[in-house]
């Protein structure tokens, strides 16, 4: 039955799609990043500042995988963790100058990767895909 692929199918599209991704990193001379990063580096872009806590629910990894990601950034000069000053265990993650400088590449290769994935697909199409999608998620 058709239907029993679905979620092979899934598996298979998010491994190719970091493929693609990883490549075009490597291509913009930003091979030491990986997706997951770019992801972090996305959202910093979104928001100027942000809770390691809020990352987690953000993004959908856990605690220690989000830690050992910006760790990376932090090390590579890309983000900078600075402490609330009204609460000394909060602390937030922004953007560097040299962070804000990716904004420009990864947002070129992220519409790549869109338009190379939705290639064919009318806009209900990606509705209705996305709805559909949304509620095999909020099944796990």
């Amino acid at each position: 039955m058709q239907h029993e692929l679905i979620l092979f199918a899934i598996s298979r599209i998010s491994e190719r799609a970091k493929s693609h991704l990883a490549a075009e990193l490597r291509g913009h001379g930003m091979g030491e990043l990986g997706v997951s990063h770019t992801e972090i580096i996305g959202v910093l872009t979104r928001r100027e500042r942000v809770q390691l806590k809020d990352l987690v629910d953000l993004i959908g990894k856990d605690k220690s995988t989000i830690t050992a990601l910006t760790k990376k950034l932090l090390r590579m000069g890309l983000v900078r963790k600075t402490a609330d000053p009204d609460d000394s265990r909060v602390s937030y993650l922004s953007l560097t100058a040299k962070g804000k400088e990716l904004e420009a590449p990864i947002m070129v290769i992220s519409r790549r990767l869109r338009d190379k994935a939705y290639r064919g697909l009318s806009e209900s199409e990606r509705k209705r895909l996305l709805r559909l999608l949304l509620k095999i998620q909020g099944n796990f």
